[in-house]
């Protein structure tokens, strides 16, 4: 470490703006100003550098030994390729970072509300995950089972709660999804890191200081889950259950329930149908048995316990009505019709206002359902329809399972398959929020990037965690599906391209015509035995040239071949084994083209055809089967009615929701 007599240091004023910022944007802005952020770190300002880069904090406040930032300089090894740093200079950074006051100290109700809002769903409730409470400052300086400590007082940058966050960890990606719950913000990272910078205290398991309107920080979309769960409430211990908020069994015992009243929310919403005297009786029973030995609580926990585990709540009964003979469709109730909107839609049960409307008896009414449909569609619950059916359709479930060879492609990493699968959710979002045409699914003049994906594509200018929209220009090669990172690498295998793969992919998934299973007895491609030299198309012309083979191949591989331009792992590439890449494809009809760009200009030539592939997909996703024969004419008119409207995500999904298939079912 440069040692600098402390005379000198006193000579050097050591101000930012003055002494500091000066060097800074002379050696090194080529990296890290607020444009370019390169590995995240901006140095064009004192906030920028307080906040840290992508690996955590680069300076501690008063502390110039224990700072990264000071060390890389003094040592020489930044700036990287350009002249080092003087002793002056060095020295008016050190001085700088010594005189450094540290902010104000951030309050805890901030850091509570963050806590609360993003990570008390698996580390705050009475069950914690993997053992960690992180309500209380005890339990994070204790650490979970692991016997880690998850904050290390005055450290941030070696406090694991903080690595984990930066590296988007934590919230994990799953959770985000199923509980609609958002990493956090560079605000909120740096309250939580100077929380900890100001020093954590043991507290003998204390709850973190909170006020009554703290509870807001839950967001009102997750109140569902929260309605589920024990409720938090960090003032106090919280209860195991939320007693009075969802079933009030004093009051039912006191006071029995008439059928019509149907006021018992969570009963209703579970059964998903008014309740009745006799559904009442077994949690009745139980509250009565586990009270009478341990108490309220108990009880109320035993009684949601016989509602939460009631097949009336775990299974989706669809009942045929009595006097209908077997082998009869007829229009189900609108009971069952506000189920099954509310699962193809949310995937989760009727809100109250589709369920008022289906015990009215109003829901089966044509401008009824519409206005259900597309209240839903603008939910935040709508989601869920991407997430699910999204990954389905698009196998991005199986990214979890794809590894690329590492020897081949070493920067892939998790963060890079998280990012593949945010952008196209992010796309498949926009047409829903957006209400676009399906057709832009296939081609669009924008795609969402972050640093990590931007980089990946070879697109400057992206900075930072957070996905954003980009607007490409004419000659990109990214846009549509086709041409997003997901698609491509679930479509390959782990050492290259595979335009059957591809090839099946777009027939099954975009055109709807799956080609037939490989008979038996067809051996596989012998790659052992070919030129590694050769190109994928020169390899797989083994197959075309087997008559047996070549039936189904000469379908399914050209529609593939038009993507050679991407690897295995979705960048654009020109040459292939030190060969131009030929991209000439083709599809069933007879149509011939060059690359990705004729690929969708031929599945757009004939929209119907994709729409028709989608609606399937969507019809079998809604119905949980397989689309039949007889469905066929169903599908048609869905096709037809969209075609009016530009093809309309909201117009098929409507189509659908109207549709006999849908609204109709065969007795047993």
């Amino acid at each position: 470490m440069l040692m600098l007599p402390v005379a000198f240091l006193l000579m050097v004023a050591g101000s930012f703006e003055s002494d500091v910022l000066p060097v800074f944007r002379a050696k090194c802005f080529a990296c890290h100003s607020a444009k370019l952020r390169s590995g995240g770190l901006s140095l064009e300002s004192r906030d920028d550098i307080l906040r840290g880069g992508k690996s955590g904090g680069v300076i501690v406040p008063g502390k110039p030994v224990d700072s990264l930032l000071l060390t890389l300089v003094a040592t020489g090894k930044m700036p990287m390729g350009a002249a080092k740093l003087s002793v002056s200079e060095t020295a008016a950074i050190r001085t700088w970072i010594e005189r450094e006051d540290r902010k104000a100290p951030v309050s805890e109700r901030d850091v509570t509300a963050i806590l609360s809002a993003k990570c008390w769903v698996c580390h705050g409730r009475r069950e914690t995950m993997a053992g960690l409470d992180l309500r209380t400052r005890e339990s994070m300086l204790r650490g979970g089972k692991s016997g880690r400590p998850v904050i290390a007082s005055g450290k941030p940058e070696d406090s694991l709660l903080i690595r984990r966050i930066v590296a988007q960890e934590m919230p994990p990606p799953k959770l985000q999804e199923q509980y609609s719950v958002r990493g956090l913000t560079d605000d909120e990272l740096a309250k939580v890191r100077q929380w900890i910078l100001d020093g954590v205290r043991p507290d003998n398991e204390k709850p973190l200081e909170v006020s009554a309107a703290d509870d807001t920080a839950i967001k009102p979309k997750d109140r569902e889950f929260w309605s589920f769960r024990t409720p938090v409430r960090p003032a106090v211990t919280p209860p195991r259950f939320p007693a009075r908020n969802a079933i009030d069994v004093l009051t039912l015992e006191k006071k029995p329930l008439a059928p019509e009243a149907n006021d018992l929310t969570l009963m209703r919403r579970a059964y998903r149908r008014p309740v009745t005297t006799n559904d009442l009786a077994k949690p009745l029973a139980f509250y009565r048995d586990a009270s009478a030995k341990d108490g309220f609580e108990a009880g109320i926990e035993a009684a949601l316990s016989a509602v939460l585990v009631s097949p009336e709540f775990l299974f989706r009964v669809e009942r045929d009505p009595e006097g209908v003979a077997a082998n009869t469709a007829y229009p189900i109730s609108d009971l069952t019709l506000a189920s099954r909107l509310s699962f193809f839609l949310w995937s989760s049960i009727p809100d109250d206002e589709l369920l008022g409307a289906a015990e009215r008896g109003e829901l089966h009414k044509p401008r009824v359902l519409e206005k259900q449909v597309r209240r839903m569609l603008a939910e935040e619950r709508a989601l869920n329809l991407v997430r699910n059916f999204g990954e389905q359709w698009l196998h991005l479930r199986n990214l979890e399972s794809v590894t690329p060879d590492l020897r081949l492609f070493p920067d892939f990493d998790d963060n890079l398959r998280q990012a593949f699968r945010r952008e196209t959710e992010l796309h498949f979002e926009t047409v829903l929020r957006e209400d676009r045409s399906v057709m832009d699914l296939l081609k669009a003049d924008y795609t969402f990037l972050n640093e990590r994906l931007a980089r990946h594509y070879g697109i400057p200018n992206v900075h930072g965690s957070q996905f954003r929209r980009v607007a490409l220009g004419r000659d990109s090669v990214r846009g549509g599906l086709l041409r997003h990172g997901s698609v491509l690498t679930v479509t390959s295998y782990a050492t290259r391209t595979s335009p059957v793969l591809r090839g099946k992919w777009i027939l099954d998934n975009l055109l709807g015509t799956p080609p037939s299973p490989p008979p038996p007895n067809v051996p596989n491609l012998k790659e052992n035995t070919i030129a590694a030299n050769l190109s994928v198309r020169e390899r797989l012309a083994e197959h075309r040239a087997n008559a047996q083979c070549a039936s189904c191949h000469n379908l399914i591989d050209p529609p593939g071949f038009a993507l050679e331009n991407f690897d295995a792992v979705g960048r654009w590439r020109t040459l292939e084994e030190g060969k131009p890449v030929d991209a000439a494809g083709g599809l069933p009809d007879g149509n011939a083209f060059d690359g990705v760009a004729g690929l969708e200009a031929g599945l757009l030539k004939r929209p119907e055809l994709f729409a028709s592939a989608l609606t399937e997909k969507l019809l079998t996703f809604a119905l949980g089967r397989g689309v039949e024969h007889y469905d066929a004419p169903a599908v048609r008119k869905i096709v037809r009615e969209a075609a009016v409207e530009n093809y309309r995500l909201s117009s098929i999904v409507v189509g659908i929701v109207k549709s006999a298939p849908f609204t109709m079912r065969k007795s047993l």
